[in-house]
C-alpha cells in the first residue's frame, strides 16, 4: 500500500507539474497572442485614419476644383463617387472589427458625414444643372441598440435601401449618415429637416419619418 501511495503521488506531483506548465504556456502564449491583436488592431485604425484623412483633404480640394468649373457637366462623376464608396467600404470593415459603436470608429464615421454632406451638395448641383434627373436619398439612421425599435428599424431600413441601390445604381445616389457622429454638416441637414427619431429619409428633397418598405420608396420615386 506503502509503495502504491508514492506512486500515485510521483504520478500526481509530475500531472501537476505537467499542467501547471502547459497552464503557463498557454497563458504567456496568450498575451503574446493577445499583444500582437492588440498593435495589429492600432495599425489598423491608424492606417484607416490616415487613407480616410488623406481622402478628406483630396476629396475637398476637388470638390473646390468641380465647383468653381463652368463646365460642371463635363466632369468625371463616377471618380467623386468612387472615392466615396471607397472610404465607406474602409469605415464598414472597421465596424466589422471593432464594432459600429466604438469611438475610434466613430472618429471616421465623423470625417465620413463630412465627405458625404460635401457629396450631397455636389449631386444637387449637378442634378440640377445637369438635368441628370437621379433620385437623391439621405437615410439618416442610429446604431445605438439602446435606443431600441428606432435601432431596429434603422438595421431594417438599412438592408431595404441595399436592395434599392443596387437594382438601380446608375439613377438612384444613396447616403447614409450615422446621426451619432454628428459633423456640423449632418447637425445642419437633421435642424433643416427637423428629423427627432430615426430611421428618416430625405427622398429628392422631402422627408420621410419612420421606416419605409421598398415599395413605399419606390412609390414616393415614381410621384405616387
Amino acid at each position: 500500500m506503502v509503495i502504491e501511495e508514492k506512486v500515485k503521488r510521483k504520478v500526481s506531483i509530475k500531472f501537476y507539474l505537467i499542467a501547471t506548465i502547459l497552464t503557463l504556456f498557454l497563458f504567456f502564449a496568450g498575451i503574446q497572442i493577445g499583444d500582437q491583436l492588440a498593435k495589429r488592431r492600432v495599425a489598423d485604425i491608424e492606417l484607416s485614419q490616415k487613407v480616410i484623412s488623406i481622402f478628406f483633404e483630396l476629396f475637398n480640394k476637388r470638390m473646390d476644383i468641380i465647383l468653381n468649373q463652368e463646365e460642371l457637366c463635363n466632369i468625371t462623376w463616377d471618380e467623386v463617387w468612387q472615392e466615396k464608396v471607397f472610404v465607406g467600404d474602409i469605415l464598414a470593415k472597421l465596424e466589422i472589427k471593432l464594432g459600429k459603436t466604438n469611438p475610434d470608429v466613430m472618429k471616421q464615421k465623423f470625417t465620413y458625414n463630412e465627405i458625404q454632406a460635401g457629396v450631397y451638395e455636389l449631386l444637387n448641383r449637378i442634378n440640377k444643372k445637369c438635368n441628370y434627373n437621379w433620385s437623391i436619398i439621405l437615410f439618416f439612421y442610429t446604431n445605438d441598440k439602446n435606443m431600441g425599435e428606432q435601432f431596429k428599424l434603422s438595421e431594417l431600413q438599412g438592408y431595404t435601401l441595399d436592395s434599392l441601390y443596387n437594382s438601380d445604381k446608375d439613377t438612384i445616389k444613396i447616403l447614409a449618415f450615422d446621426a451619432s457622429a454628428s459633423s456640423p454638416k449632418t447637425k445642419s441637414l437633421i435642424e433643416k429637416y427637423s428629423i427627432i427619431s430615426f430611421p428618416y429619409l430625405v427622398i429628392n428633397n422631402n422627408g420621410y419619418g419612420g421606416f419605409r418598405s421598398r415599395y413605399e420608396i419606390n412609390q414616393i420615386l415614381q410621384g405616387k
